[in-house]
């Protein structure tokens, strides 16, 4: 008998396979982090932040190009925007859901930040995650891909993808 993994468990599964991409030819660029970039349509000469960007790579890897509902973005606002149009934004926290950070960006200005993967509750508030370009002390503009602990606010935004 032929048996599914439920979609939400593939995509953390395959934002754990990630674990190991590291930049490596300065910032925002390396052999794999170039990869990732171009799941967008970007040159990765441009050296841009790509945590969406790895979103969008690992939902692709994970379900495939057709199977993954949200457009590959290279930014974090225009991936909320698109959550937002599709009716799949939310406040509640759940495995599997790409979560959003809202904070101060290195312009200056307060907007949604940084996004990575719920990979389990933790209790108390707290969650596992899987995040791309960020680092162990969890920066929105990091070196690699990190699993960490996290907490959210009530400004932060979970994308319930598979609602679409």
């Amino acid at each position: 008998m032929l048996t599914f993994l439920d979609p939400r468990v593939a995509l953390v599964n395959v934002a754990r396979s990630t674990l190991w991409v590291r930049e490596t030819n300065g910032a925002n660029r390396g052999e794999m982090v170039d990869q990732i970039v171009r799941t967008t349509g970007l040159d990765p000469k441009g050296r841009y932040p790509w945590c969406a960007a790895w979103i969008a790579y690992i939902g692709r890897a994970a379900l495939g190009r057709r199977g993954w509902p949200l457009k590959a973005y290279a930014g974090v606002v225009s991936l909320h925007d698109e959550a937002q149009r599709l009716g799949v934004l939310s406040q509640t926290p759940t495995r599997g859901a790409v979560f959003l950070t809202y904070g101060k960006a290195h312009d200056g200005k307060w907007r949604y930040n940084h996004c990575g993967v719920l990979a389990e509750d933790l209790g108390d508030g707290r969650w596992a995650t899987v995040e791309g370009n960020t680092n162990d002390g969890g920066s929105v503009e990091g070196i690699g891909v990190f699993e960490r602990t996290r907490t959210f606010g009530p400004k932060d935004r979970f994308i319930h993808w598979w609602d679409v």
